[in-house]
């Protein structure tokens, strides 16, 4: 009889955890969505706070029906493309707070390789996944925002060896280096594949105007450029310029 109950038990329990939860030794990423896909093929379950994409900045229109409304959203002038913004579902973070904690590093928040991230995905008028973008969150702490560059590196073996076509991006008037120990970083780099292409920027300077101290002498910690950009598009995709 307890062995009875002990099943019935367990049989309760899973029915109200959702598939997110029962899923964590497979987590979804962004990366297993690929260019091709139609919205309802995607992995939904696993994502939430759906809203019209701003290309790395903050969310827009929210969606309640998810990558099922990627209509409402305007095409975005470079791509023609309407961007749906979406975060990873919390759900796994709150059960790997209770059952799991060695490996928590696994549920925390919106992240790529540990790094705090904005993701959105790029649709056709007909439903169907034409880009993939992600950009470290300038939201994120300033220790996060300091680091976001390094991204890149971690990113550049993801699309096969075949190298990188990369060039420096021009500087602008006022732009320079964040110090003197420090390079000044604006690049972009390229590949291309059979049926698509990448693009990877980093940045890591500062603006015209912004400073490391004040007027007074203090010092700014946060006026400064630190993120990078990675975007996976269809070769059918037209871009009016490629640089962010």
């Amino acid at each position: 009889m307890q062995k009875i109950r002990l099943i019935f038990f367990n049989i309760i329990f899973i029915s109200f955890i959702s598939p997110a939860v029962l899923s964590l030794e497979k987590t979804v990423t962004i990366f297993d969505v690929k260019t091709g896909m139609h919205y309802e093929d995607l992995p939904s379950m696993h994502f939430m706070l759906f809203a019209c994409g701003t290309n790395g900045g903050p969310p827009g229109r929210k969606l309640p029906n998810g990558f099922a409304d990627f209509a409402k959203c305007e095409k975005e002038d470079n791509s023609q493309l309407k961007e749906v913004y979406f975060e990873y579902d919390d759900e796994a973070l709150y059960w790997a707070l209770a059952n799991y904690e060695k490996r928590l590093v696994r549920f925390q928040g919106t992240k790529v390789m540990a790094y705090s991230s904005i993701l959105s995905l790029l649709f056709d008028d007909n439903g169907i996944v034409k880009g993939i973008r992600i950009m470290t969150d300038p939201r994120a702490s300033l220790f996060e925002r300091k680091k976001a560059v390094l991204l890149k590196k971690h990113l550049e073996g993801m699309w096969g060896k075949d190298p990188w076509e990369c060039k420096d991006v021009p500087k602008l008037d006022g732009e320079t280096a964040v110090s003197e120990k420090q390079a000044f970083i604006k690049d972009i780099c390229m590949k291309f594949q059979k049926d698509k292409f990448i693009i990877l920027q980093s940045r890591y300077f500062r603006k015209k105007g912004q400073t490391g101290f004040t007027p007074s002498g203090n010092p700014t910690l946060s006026y400064f450029e630190s993120w990078t950009k990675v975007e996976v598009y269809s070769n059918d995709v037209k871009l009016a310029k490629y640089e962010h």
